[in-house]
This record gives C-alpha cells, structure tokens and sequence, in this order.
C-alpha cells in the first residue's frame, strides 16, 4: 500500500507518535490461533477501528495510527478484487507485516439478506451513480496481519485486523457502523477531492 504522509500539504504528515499506545484486542489474538478457521468478529472489528473512505491503496492511516488504533476499515469502490488482492501480496503490501489470516467476504457475511441502505443519493443522482457502481466488482475481505521477525516494537503493533470494501462508501458505511450502532474511533479524510464521484457528489 502507498504512503501519503511525505506530502507537506497532508494533516499526517506531521509526527503522530504522541497517541497512547493500546493492547491488541484478544479477539485478535483469538483470530491469529483459529487461522482459516477464524470467524468474521464483525461488531469486535468496528468497535474502536478507523473508517478511511475513499482509500485507494493508501496505507498512511496504518502507519501513524497502529498500536492506538488496532482494527482499520477501508472502503473505495474504484479498486477491485484483482487490484488490492494483488496489491497486498506483491511487494508493494505492507511493510514490515505479512497477513496470516485471510477471508474473502460475500455480502450476507456482513449484512442480513435483503438489507438495503436508509440513506440514498437524491433520486436525480440515480441512473449516473448506478452506472458507476456497475463497473466496480463488489468485494470484501477481511485480514489479520503480524509484524515481521524482521522489525521491532518500534515499527508498529505485533498484529492489527484490516477490513476492506470495494463499495461506496456512505453505504458501507450504513451497511456497518449505522445499522450495529457503532461509531468508528476515527475517520480518516485525506485529500478525498469529491470522493471519486460518489453519493455526496452534488451535480449542477
């Protein structure tokens, strides 16, 4: 994943080591032991995560945030299963962290059959956000990832959990923290421009 914090004109650029340091979650831990057999503990990765909608493949909120924060939530319906899948397992993944525990999502996983967002995009909006949202593959997937033998305590966390949609983001975001009533610790915003076009896209 990239890292925008060398940018001058980004808020993360700035030192972010002063945040307390947290103890990795046991249902992490409980993960880590269950490996593939590891059940999707939905409500435990909301609780005190980090939202970042319109990612892309940005990891700057991992870097500065890990070991406050223990559980990141990604969402961009602009990359696809193919590209992230073949992102985090090239050289281009996580540094210092490889995943030891993966699951590729379906839609019932996370959401009750049927489920539908409260919240929709004025209906004039419509037709042109239906034919973005068409040329996007809808994916999740869920991942657990352990520092290498390689870095220390200082490089960041022993684990954290890393949970990623390839779908729009306000209902994602309904689809998770809105319908369990969960508030994310933190949302991450960094240069969104007009979120790639999305719901909160007003058109003239």
């Amino acid at each position: 994943m990239k890292d925008a914090s060398n940018n001058p004109r980004n808020p993360f650029s700035r030192n972010m080591d002063g945040l307390p340091q947290t103890s990795i979650p046991s249902w992490i831990i409980e993960a880590v032991r269950a490996g593939p057999d590891a059940v999707l503990p939905l409500e435990s990765i909301l609780t005190d995560s980090l939202y970042y909608p319109a990612c892309g493949l940005n990891g700057t909120p991992i870097k500065h945030f890990s070991g406050f924060i223990h559980s990141f939530v990604y969402a961009d319906y602009g990359i696809g299963p193919n590209q992230y899948l073949s992102n985090i397992h090239m050289r281009n993944g996580i540094r210092g962290y490889l995943p030891v525990v993966q699951k590729r999502l379906k839609r019932e996983d996370v959401v009750p059959m049927g489920w539908t967002p409260q919240i929709l995009p004025q209906r004039r909006d419509w037709g042109r956000l239906r034919m973005r949202e068409r040329r996007a593959s809808p994916f999740g997937h869920w991942s657990i990832w352990e520092r290498t033998s390689a870095f220390g305590d200082d490089h960041g966390p022993k684990y954290f959990s890393l949970l990623y949609f390839c779908g729009e983001m306000s209902a994602v975001y309904q689809g998770l923290y809105i319908r369990l009533g969960i508030a994310p610790k933190v949302i991450a915003l960094i240069q969104p421009g007009v979120m790639g076009g999305e719901w909160e896209n007003p058109v003239a």
